[in-house]
């Protein structure tokens, strides 16, 4: 009975530091894109880029994540698309992020 006992409150514990984790996730792209919510929003939906891990993986190649934005933005859409220039700044704070913090590295978006 009291392995049943712990094991329940620390999955309660568990599943409680998992949704924190996910929460700062987003809060840290949110400072990495200069709080621009919305690009944030964009870069979720549009490429699938919802972690540093997977912001990063665009550092290389900035100019096909604007593309993958563009075409991806719904037609009369108020949103701004940032920049090749802010894509590539964002995407290489996020690299930098996750030198510094391995626990970042476990956070990637699923392909769906």
């Amino acid at each position: 009975h009291l392995s049943e006992s712990v094991h329940r409150p620390m999955a309660v514990i568990e599943a409680w530091m998992d949704r924190a984790q996910q929460e700062s996730i987003d809060e840290i792209m949110v400072e990495i894109c200069d709080n621009q919510v919305e690009s944030v929003e964009l870069l979720m939906d549009g490429a699938n880029s919802r972690s540093p891990k997977d912001l990063a993986a665009w550092r290389a190649i900035p100019q096909v994540l604007l593309g993958t934005l563009q075409q991806q933005a719904p037609d009369g859409s108020t949103v701004a698309v940032p920049t090749v220039d802010q894509l590539g700044k964002w995407a290489q704070r996020a690299h930098h992020l996750l030198q510094q913090y391995e626990w970042m590295n476990w956070y990637a978006t699923p392909v769906a």
